[in-house]
């Protein structure tokens, strides 16, 4: 898994969202269309969206990125719900997200599912 800091410490980037899903979970399969809406209708207002897959089968992930065409930046350590991104956001369960302030690198909401996110990024860009 590659350091999270850049993508937070870009200067291009507002606001952060890590989506913690796995390929093996429907309902993160589902919400795919919607997250790729929301991270375009947002992408102006300095949004970016990251992926961070709790998947344990380097294969099942990649072939989910391919398949359902997520272009935004996607990072795995592997390890599944046990690995350190998962342990250190508590993470129990997907799809969840938690959306970081760059401007003072903290989270400023968490929440399940794309229309929870884009309620959330409508609030912060008013």
């Amino acid at each position: 898994m590659t350091d999270m800091e850049g993508v937070v410490s870009d200067p291009a980037n507002r606001f952060v969202a890590l989506y913690f899903w796995r390929s093996n979970d429907t309902h993160c399969i589902e919400e795919i269309p919607e997250l790729k809406r929301i991270a375009g209708r947002f992408r102006s207002d300095g949004f970016s969206l990251t992926g961070i897959s709790l998947d344990t089968d380097s294969a099942a992930w990649t072939r989910a990125i391919d398949e359902h065409g997520m272009d935004w930046l996607q990072l795995c350590d592997l390890e599944g719900k046990d690995g350190s991104i998962a342990q250190r956001y508590k993470v129990k369960f997907t799809p969840m997200f938690f959306v970081i302030d760059c401007s003072v690198k903290r989270i400023c909401a968490t929440g399940i599912g794309a229309n929870r996110l884009e309620t959330v990024l409508e609030l912060l860009t008013e």
